[in-house]
Order: C-alpha cells, then structure tokens, then sequence
C-alpha cells in the first residue's frame, strides 16, 4: 500500500490555530487531482489566467473570504512528481480540508469547466457525514438569493445577490443612473460587474429583463429575473450555450428538505447519494446508460450497481465525537481511503 501524510494548518475565523492531520491510504496514482484538488484564489481550474486589476482581484470562481482563510493550496514536489510536496517532508502549505469529486461535465462541451462536488470545512462538525454538509458546484447552476430596491443610502439604486459556486454569496451595488453594478463587502476586490439589460441585452437603468454577470476572461452569464436563474453562457470565443440544451445536459434533484440527492448528467451518468445512517452517506455513480428513469417521486431508479462509489462516514459512530473523518472510493475492485483528524493545536 501506497501511504501519504498530510498535515493541514487551517486559521478558524476568531484566529485560533487548529490541525487537521489526513492520512491519504492507496491513492490513485496520478489522479490526485481526481480525488483532492484544492485550488488557489487567483488561479483558474483549467490553468488559465483570470482577468484580474491588480495583486488583491479574484474573479468569480473564487470562493471568497473563507478561501482566503484557507487556501488549502496544493503543490507537487519538484524533487519526486509522485509525491505532494504538502507531505511533511515536503514544502507544502495546505491549510483545511477540501476535498473535490469532479463529476457534470457538460455533453458536447468538453472544452469548459464541468461541475464538482464539494467537501470544505474549516472546523470538525457532524454535516460532515450527512448529505446536508455536501455542495455541488457548476456555474450554470448559480443564481439570484436576493434584489433590493428600497432602504439602499443616499446615490444606490439597487441591490443584487448572486449565490456563487461553492455556496459564496456575492452582493453587487448599483449606483443611480448607472446600468452596471459591482461588488461590495468583503468581495469588492472582486474584478466582476454585473450588468442590467432588457429582453435584447440592451443597458437599462431600472426595470432588468436579465442581469448579465461578467465574471472575468470573456466569458458572460446571463440571469434571468423572473427565474432568478442562469439562462445562458456565451463564451469568449462569442459562442452561446442555453442551460435548456441537450448539450448541457444536467439535472440536479434535490429531496423534500432541499438538501442534494442525485445529479444525472449526460456525460458521467448518475450520482445518487444516499444516506446509510446518522454517521454515513455514499455518492454512487452510475454510467449515463444505467441512470434510468424517474419515478412518481420524481427521483431516478438507476439500473444494475454503481461503477464507483464513495463513501464519506465518521468512524467513531457517535453523536458527541467528530473529529475523525473517512472517505473512501471504491473502484473497479479496488478501494482508496482518506482519513481526517481534527485537533485544536
């Protein structure tokens, strides 16, 4: 068996230092990033630069104040590719646990950015091991938390939250007479502007068909204010996908609580997560050909056994002790495992 350390410093918000310690048992070899991709404030998943004005601007794809808490950066060590440098012997930085399973890459599309679920903690909780602690991110499936319009200071028109991926909210502000709108609070260092327009895209000041947000590097994602969703993407290149096509080809479902249940995706097939018990939950993956159909419930029955299946669990099984945390992913007959203490240093 393949082992690897790894010792992750993480800052909690009232500035006390606290230690998650993971130790990572028969990791893919040459899939790290498959399984623990953390990524840097600044840098963009696919390698390209994101626009930004200056030392301190993040684009959209950040995932804000939190992130910049715990960078959970990742690098390799320059003196043996196979080993990460944020083992002890290395000269990493990691600072959280993060851990990402890339899963909704859109059909026909292979060029952008799929989706991914998320694990991302700053501290020991029991959401960890329960389906409500898990996120799923993909910018087509961002929206609008919130418009305001009244009760703004002297000179501010208007008002607009995003929910972003990762779960980050983004509040953009609108001074009167103007149709463009930028962030503020905490993410005004944001390099990202949003952009009131009628039903053909032309600027308007006040009474928006869509808010088109301008995220960085070319690329513009269109709001609608009646759905409060993303409608569409035009990429830098001028070409426009609909989250309607075929093509994009993602249906989220979520459970009578609005907590993520499955994700069916036209390229990497059925995610289904189901809750084992007080203290486990699995994330089965189904190849697209075997998602089946939806029942009355509107939830799929997926057909024959998943191809892979993780599964995140508190070892310990108890209510008051939490500290630990086991992720496995079981494979082609072979299984990984990821374990996770946490400690106050």
């Amino acid at each position: 068996m393949k082992k690897r350390i790894l010792s992750l410093l993480l800052i909690l918000a009232f500035g006390s230092l606290c230690l998650f310690t993971a130790n990572a048992t028969n990791p893919p070899s040459g899939k790290v990033e498959e399984t623990y991709s953390p990524s840097t404030p600044g840098e963009s998943k696919d390698g390209e630069t994101p626009q930004t004005s200056g030392e301190e601007g993040k684009t959209l794809n950040d995932t804000g104040d939190s992130q910049e808490k715990c960078k959970c950066e990742k690098k390799q060590d320059p003196s043996d590719p196979s080993k990460p440098s944020d083992d002890p012997s290395g000269n990493g930085d990691p600072e959280c646990l993060r851990f990402t399973i890339p899963f909704g890459q859109m059909l026909n599309e292979p060029t952008l950015s799929g989706g991914e679920f998320l694990l991302y903690y700053t501290s020991s909780t029991p959401l960890l091991f329960s389906p409500q602690g898990l996120h799923y991110s993909h910018m087509l499936f961002t929206g609008i938390s919130g418009e305001k319009t009244s009760g703004l200071a002297t000179g501010i028109s208007r008002e607009v939250t995003l929910f972003t991926p990762y779960s980050v909210s983004v509040t953009y502000q609108f001074k009167a007479g103007e149709s463009v709108g930028r962030p503020i609070n905490e993410n005004r260092t944001y390099v990202t502007v949003l952009k009131m327009t009628d039903a053909s895209g032309n600027p308007v000041l006040e009474n928006p068909v869509y808010y088109d947000l301008y995220p960085g590097g070319g690329d513009v994602y269109r709001y609608s204010v009646a759905d409060k969703k993303v409608v569409s993407m035009t990429t830098s290149a001028g070409r426009t996908i609909l989250a309607s096509d075929r093509g994009v080809s993602l249906d989220v479902v979520y459970d009578t609580d609005g907590i993520l249940r499955q994700l069916d995706s036209g390229s990497d097939g059925l995610a289904d997560i189901v809750t084992i018990d007080d203290y486990k939950y699995e994330i089965r993956i189904y190849p697209p050909e075997n998602a089946g159909t939806k029942n009355t419930s509107g939830i799929y029955e997926p057909v024959g056994s998943p191809h892979t299946v993780w599964t995140v669990e508190n070892p310990n099984r108890s209510d008051s002790e939490y500290d630990f945390v086991k992720i496995t992913k079981t494979s082609g007959g072979t299984t990984y495992v990821w374990d996770w203490e946490y400690s106050e240093a």
